[in-house]
């Protein structure tokens, strides 16, 4: 059995996932259907991972699977392959901002770069569909946002994994280090010398590795081991005020800092004294970029910030939250993800007054997809979330940061919605509300059309997937999903977003 999927919005709606069997009941197991696939149709179903629910369509599923994620709308009973180009996402997803904008994500053993401006995608080691690695998962991938084309990737096998260093996005690296781990939870570049790096990492359940490199000659280059100063994953590290020796990491529930690059520790854990050790973990540690002296933490018990340097610490929100982010646009701008896990559903949360309060982007608005991984393109009054999601692919959602338009997240939201979809020739858009326009954008986050009127002809579209964002008079903007295919096409192409 893969897996056991519950359509959020109807609990007795179970579909379950085996190798070429899918079972589904619509009344908790009172009932069921059951379908027997043929696995020599290569293009057919076959060992699906798991499965998205349409919130507003319960007979519209994705299901992510083995060799073709695959698409139903009658609740399962039949599916049709879904094409993209580099599948859904399997990880690590950056964003690099000055002097250029470029967008690193992960998928399928290797990793695509894009380039903002031109909207070109790059795949480096991106395996074929069949590729069965022994013990290979794939890159996982860090950039230096304000170095263009630096990348770091983190590949792992059964004969030891492998940390590299391109400065071409890619095109070429350099392995900076061998080691026998299982995952790199974070790199951090000399603020003062960008051949010097500190990355950390962790073997199995009771190993914790944190080390120097200093690749300056690379042919003669220097790996220090930093001494920890106890067992446990060092899950952030953060250089003080542009210093060299003057370093923050997050190990574990606890916030060490040294003013020796790392040869001495010293306990830095006012206000964090709730987070239980080996219970609690600090998952991401980022400094303000617009102010020397904050840095804020995102846990499993929730965000806390420091504006004194890490000396003491204060809740800003409460709950699980995997990755936090400063605005690099407007001081007290602040982005956060909570994970899909056993006790959380993605979602979005966000503050435009520095933690004060906050607002959320509610799993539903997202289609209970299955994340973690995120990063984040700020704009002055609005930000770009990029999500790597198991079942949608890359994702890319807009948040307005508009204190005025933040207030407006509690107001009573319009309903939304599109039909025919799939559509081939027009698609009509019902709503309750008043609304002053419809916009159209295509998998790339542009917009292909704009109409004051509810039915749009969109047979002179390309084939695949679309947003359409409906903005009513009060200044509230609904989103929804549609697919465009040909008329002589009975399937449709999806597009990562």
């Amino acid at each position: 059995m893969q897996a056991i999927v519950y359509n959020p919005t109807n609990l007795n709606n179970i579909i379950v996932l085996e190798e070429n069997e899918v079972v589904i009941t619509t009344d908790n197991f009172e009932t069921w259907q059951h379908y027997v696939y043929d696995m020599s149709e290569v293009e057919g179903y076959s060992y699906g991972l798991t499965a998205s629910f349409n919130p507003f369509n319960s007979q519209e599923i994705f299901i992510n699977a083995d060799w073709y994620p695959q698409f139903s709308t009658d609740g399962g009973a039949t599916m049709t392959r879904f094409k993209n180009p580099f599948f859904a996402t399997t990880g690590s997803v950056n964003f690099t901002v000055s002097p250029e904008e470029h967008l690193y994500y992960s998928v399928q053993y290797g990793y695509v770069h894009r380039e903002m401006a031109t909207g070109i995608d790059t795949p480096h080691d991106v395996k074929r569909i069949d590729y069965m690695g022994m013990g290979d998962s794939g890159n996982e991938i860090v950039t230096e946002k304000t170095m263009p084309g630096r990348v770091y990737t983190f590949a792992k096998s059964i004969m030891g994994s492998s940390l590299k260093v391109s400065d071409d996005h890619g095109t070429t690296s350099m392995e900076l280090l061998q080691v026998f781990a299982s995952k790199m939870w974070t790199v951090e570049t000399d603020p003062n010398n960008a051949n010097v790096l500190f990355s950390s990492f962790s073997a199995g359940e009771d190993e914790f590795l944190l080390f120097r490199i200093d690749y300056s000659n690379p042919s003669d280059i220097i790996v220090d081991f930093i001494q920890l100063p106890f067992a446990d994953h060092v899950t952030g590290i953060q250089f003080e005020n542009g210093s060299s020796d003057n370093i923050l990491i997050s190990i574990g529930t606890r916030i060490y800092k040294s003013t020796d690059a790392g040869a001495t520790w010293a306990l830095s854990n006012t206000g964090l004294e709730d987070l239980i050790t080996y219970y609690d973990l600090i998952y991401d540690l980022k400094a303000n970029p617009l102010n020397d002296d904050q840095f804020t933490l995102a846990s499993t018990q929730g965000v806390f910030t420091s504006y004194d340097r890490g000396a003491t610490w204060t809740k800003l929100y409460d709950g699980f939250v995997y990755n936090i982010e400063h605005s690099d646009k407007v001081n007290g701008h602040i982005i956060g993800t909570v994970p899909s896990s056993t006790v959380s559903d993605f979602k979005i949360i966000y503050s435009s007054n520095s933690g004060e309060t906050w607002s959320d982007v509610k799993p539903k608005e997202l289609y209970y997809m299955t994340a973690a991984e995120s990063d984040y393109r700020f704009f002055d009054e609005s930000a770009e979330v990029y999500i790597g999601s198991a079942d949608l692919g890359l994702v890319k959602y807009d948040i307005s940061l508009d204190p005025v338009g933040v207030e407006r997240i509690n107001a009573p939201k319009m309903q939304v919605q599109v039909y025919p979809n799939p559509a081939s020739t027009q698609i009509k858009i019902i709503t309750d509300a008043d609304y002053k326009e419809i916009e159209m954008y295509n998998a790339k986050g542009q917009l292909v059309l704009t109409s004051n009127v509810n039915t749009i002809d969109v047979s002179q579209l390309e084939k695949g997937l679309y947003m359409v964002k409906t903005i009513s008079n009060d200044g509230y903007s609904d989103y929804q999903k549609v697919i465009v295919q040909n008329l002589e096409s009975s399937g449709c192409i999806y597009i990562s977003i």
